[in-house]
């Protein structure tokens, strides 16, 4: 039997289960232990006859010779329908510019994720609860009356979006992810950023 899907695929095993990434888009799609070891298995140049074996040493399962190919045909079609499906989504978003690379990006969360010990995280929440506080008493209106206080405000938007991307890689490094690139996008019609956290699918669902 020979493996004939037709893009890149990687195998993985996490602790939220088995995984395999389609490195046409980067999706994550979760398998069965049988279904892991059976494309494993094949990806390795495992013959037809010794597939049942190492699926029985994996899985406990039995599952006779001329059940495999049935086994395989399944699994092809369950993920091709969602590539296919996946592929077919609208994002919303026009564009997409890679801005801070994976390993700039590893390096600025592996110090923000401190701010996830529940200490540091307490103490700033207060922070930035005293600060909203004060700003709401000092500041009971805010009207842009010019241009120039419009792109003043929106580069402090742009700013808080970019801190908030930087807080999913954060979020991916301290639960054991590890994070990807930060790209600019436009998103309908806003500049934005956005955070590439697509290795969370690995971790387990209370840290997802």
């Amino acid at each position: 039997m020979i493996l004939d899907i037709a893009y890149p695929i990687k195998l993985i095993a996490t602790e939220a289960g088995y995984m395999l990434i389609v490195n046409k888009n980067q999706n994550y799609i979760r398998l069965s232990h049988a279904s892991y070891i059976l494309l494993d298995e094949l990806i390795n140049g495992t013959s037809l006859h010794d597939l049942p074996e190492k699926i029985y040493k994996g899985t406990g399962l039995t599952i006779a010779n001329d059940d495999i190919s049935e086994l395989y045909k399944h699994t092809k079609k369950q993920i091709d329908k969602i590539v296919l499906k996946t592929g077919k989504k609208k994002s919303g978003f026009l564009l997409y510019l890679p801005v801070f690379s994976k390993k700039i990006v590893e390096k600025i969360a592996s110090y923000l994720s401190i701010f996830y010990y529940s200490p540091i995280c307490i103490c700033f929440s207060g922070i930035i609860i005293a600060t909203l506080l004060y700003f709401w008493f000092e500041i009971q209106t805010f009207q842009t009356s010019t241009n120039k206080e419009f792109f003043y405000a929106y580069f402090l938007f742009m700013i808080s979006v970019l801190m908030h991307e930087l807080g999913h890689a954060s979020a991916c490094r301290y639960y054991g992810a590890r994070p990807e690139e930060i790209g600019f996008t436009i998103y309908v019609i806003f500049p934005y950023f956005c955070s590439n956290v697509n290795t969370a699918w690995g971790l387990n669902k209370k840290k997802e």
